[in-house]
């Protein structure tokens, strides 16, 4: 949207969970934070996802520039 301005706020301190598979994939995406490269989050469509896109963001290089999504 023109003129729309978000700033992406979660960060992996703000994810809980006790499932183990979960906590693994957190374990993973906190290493593709420190990438330089496009990470693209593929799966069902929900918070998980958009929670864990945010956090990659914010532990990035890049947490100060746009933070861009795509949903499908």
């Amino acid at each position: 949207m023109p003129g729309c301005r978000y700033s992406a706020q979660t960060s992996f301190q703000n994810i809980r969970t006790d499932n183990e598979k979960m906590q693994q994939l957190l374990e993973e995406a906190k290493i593709y934070a420190l990438s330089s490269r496009p990470v693209m989050i593929y799966g069902q469509a929900g918070i998980e996802d958009y929670l864990i896109a945010e956090a990659i963001h914010n532990n990035s290089d890049r947490r100060n520039g746009l933070f861009l999504i795509s949903l499908h």
